[in-house]
């Protein structure tokens, strides 16, 4: 991938905004967990950095394999739907986002696990142009994970 500092990767192929939380890809960390039953799953914060990732270069088949066949995304974009619901909304949720902004990325600012279940990621969305780089928007989402899938996502403008 060419832009991998502009994709949220450093050069060695990684994300920075995990390194809080130990975790570099082939780097020895445990990736995975099981729920109760003992289904084997990606952690939730890995989860999140690959959707957020997918989301921004449109790669909407990544997507789908992320996110729970019932999810529910209530995103802070507008122009754009209240709430986009499954996997057809979800899709849905990528094209507006390139309508209203674009060509763009998603940069993480930081992603925290708070539960078991819940994740928070701080992203801004950057209008790319062939006259330089702009911010159109900072974006707090907490997400819900069952199962290694996201359920729910939720976002608001970010308060800094």
């Amino acid at each position: 991938m060419p832009n991998r500092e502009r994709r949220g990767l450093d050069r060695a192929g990684r994300y920075p905004a995990l390194a809080g939380a130990g975790y570099w890809p082939g780097g020895g960390l445990k990736v995975q967990s099981a729920d109760e039953s003992g289904e084997r799953f990606r952690l939730p914060s890995v989860v999140v950095s690959e959707l957020i990732a997918a989301v921004s270069d449109g790669r909407v088949d990544d997507l789908l394999t992320l996110v729970d066949p019932g999810v529910e995304c209530m995103p802070a974009t507008r122009p754009g739907l209240t709430i986009y619901q499954g996997h057809e909304g979800m899709a849905r949720l990528v094209a507006d986002l390139a309508a209203a902004y674009g060509r763009h990325r998603i940069e993480v600012d930081d992603i925290t696990q708070n539960t078991d279940t819940q994740v928070t990621a701080r992203t801004r969305v950057i209008r790319e142009s062939d006259h330089g780089d702009v911010l159109a928007r900072r974006t707090k989402s907490v997400y819900t994970i069952r199962s290694g899938l996201v359920t729910r996502i939720e976002s608001d403008p970010a308060d800094d």
